[in-house]
C-alpha cells in the first residue's frame, strides 16, 4: 500500500541519489527549524570574529564520501553532538561515523566554535573506536580524527556547510593508512 514510499536505487546512481534526498531534507529543516532563541555568550570577541563561550547544544548530521580519492571511497553518515555547555570556550563532542562499507567510527573529544560574520568554524579532535566491517582497514581499533566544519549560521541558530574529517591511529598500530572524509552537514540547535 506504501510502495511509492519506498526508495529503490541501483548501485551505481545510489551515492547521487541519496545525496539529492539527504540535501533536500537538509534543506527543509533549514528553513523550517524554529529558532532557538538565545545568543551564545562571547568568550573573545574583535570586530566580526567571535570566539564563543556557552551556547546551545548542536545535533550535527551530515552525508557525504568516506576516504575521498581513495580506492576504498564509500558513502558515508555522521551524527554528533555537540555540547554547548564549555570550559571557557573548549566543549565535548560524541559522534558516530558510519560508511555503506560497515565501517563504523564512535568517538568522543572536544571542539571550539567561532564565528566570523554569519560563517561558523568549528574544529574538533576526538579519540574513537573502529569497527572495519567490509571497509578500509585503518590499523587497529583505537583511532585519533581531527575534523574542521565551515557552515553558514542562519539567523533561527541552524547550520549548514562542509565538514571534512581525517581518521588515523597516530602510528599506534604497525599498519596506519589514515582516511579522509568529506560531508555536506546540517547542525540544529537544541
Amino acid at each position: 500500500m506504501l510502495d511509492f514510499l519506498i526508495i529503490k536505487f541501483t548501485a551505481k546512481e545510489a551515492p547521487l541519489r541519496w545525496i539529492t534526498v539527504l540535501s533536500a531534507l537538509f534543506a527543509s529543516l533549514t528553513f523550517s527549524w524554529p529558532a532557538w532563541g538565545g545568543e551564545a555568550e562571547s568568550f573573545f570577541e574583535r570586530g566580526n570574529f567571535r570566539l564563543l563561550g556557552n551556547s546551545s547544544h548542536y545535533l550535527q548530521l551530515g552525508a557525504g564520501v568516506f576516504d575521498v580519492g581513495d580506492d576504498y571511497s564509500a558513502a558515508a553518515g555522521l551524527a554528533e553532538v555537540r555540547f554547548g555547555r564549555k570550559l571557557a570556550f573548549i566543549g565535548p563532542i560524541l559522534g558516530v561515523m558510519a560508511n555503506v562499507d560497515g565501517g563504523v567510527l564512535g568517538y568522543a573529544g572536544i571542539y571550539g566554535d567561532m564565528l566570523w560574520g554569519k560563517l561558523a568554524i568549528t574544529p574538533a579532535w576526538a579519540v574513537g573506536a573502529y569497527r572495519q566491517g567490509n571497509s578500509r582497514d585503518l590499523g587497529g581499533t583505537f583511532e585519533l580524527r581531527t575534523a574542521l566544519t565551515l557552515a553558514w549560521a542562519f539567523d533561527n541558530g541552524v547550520r549548514l556547510g562542509v565538514h571534512g574529517a581525517h581518521i588515523s591511529n597516530g602510528k599506534l598500530h604497525e599498519k596506519n593508512p589514515g582516511e579522509d572524509e568529506l560531508m555536506l552537514v546540517l547542525a540544529l540547535p537544541f
